[in-house]
């Protein structure tokens, strides 16, 4: 399934999942609604299985689900690289990650850390798109060699209609043996796309000051939503 989400996909997840919030700017954004998104897809998986083992790829010095998936009787791992964020952000991020299994590297780079068949599930939360097109199809290999059989891939990627960045991962994804018929994909913006917060537009893509209707007011060219991804090995 690669397919966009909508408005009410987030008032759905919330609803279902009341104990999982951001705070401030982000609680109805992107971001939050691939976080529920996963938690949504884990714990139904989590049914059918008493153990899981889940990799994320990319989260940065958010922490979420270092401390979820503990609640819940999951194996968390992470892979990250610690050289692309500031050094004492990370290092405290780090610090709180006493029950991860922590992968300094990038997936997609041939990491002998992580073992053939072993995660049931690799999941990643707005991060694909930053993803070089160059990197993308090892990426999508990668993820199916350290996925058991019948393992998900679980994602939300930020897209917007001018980048195409759906489409290239569509294809990469497709490439990469993942079974094409269940690729199932609609990526089509529809009146009720979920959209980025004009707060975050402003403030951090376009460097705004928080009172953002003062006398310097630019137009917003371009909205991002997101695509949600599951898809089975």
């Amino acid at each position: 399934m690669w397919r966009l989400a909508r408005c009410n996909d987030l008032i759905r997840l919330k609803a279902c999942h009341q104990d999982c919030w951001y705070e401030g700017d982000q609680a109805w954004g992107l971001k939050q609604c691939g976080t529920l998104f996963v938690v949504d897809r884990l714990l139904e998986m989590k049914k059918q299985t008493k153990t899981l083992r889940v990799l994320e790829a990319g989260a940065g010095h958010n922490t979420f689900f270092n401390d979820w998936c503990f609640r819940q009787g999951i194996e968390y791992w992470l892979i990250d690289t610690a050289s692309f964020y500031p050094p004492d952000i990370f290092r405290a991020a780090k610090e709180k990650r006493t029950r991860t299994n922590f992968v300094d590297g990038l997936l997609g780079h041939g990491i002998q850390d992580l073992s053939n068949e072993y995660f049931d599930a690799v999941f990643s939360i707005s991060v694909i798109e930053h993803v070089p097109d160059k990197e993308l199809l090892d990426f999508w290999r990668e993820m199916y060699r350290i996925l058991k059989k019948n393992g998900r891939a679980i994602h939300s990627l930020d897209t917007c209609p001018s980048d195409g960045k759906e489409k290239i991962n569509f294809e990469a994804c497709a490439e990469s043996l993942f079974p094409g018929n269940d690729l199932e994909k609609d990526v089509t913006f529809f009146a009720d796309t979920l959209f980025e917060p004009l707060s975050i537009q402003y403030i951090y893509y376009s460097g705004k000051e928080r009172d953002m209707w003062g006398k310097n007011v630019t137009n917003v060219h371009e909205q991002y939503g997101t695509v949600l991804i599951d898809i089975e090995k």
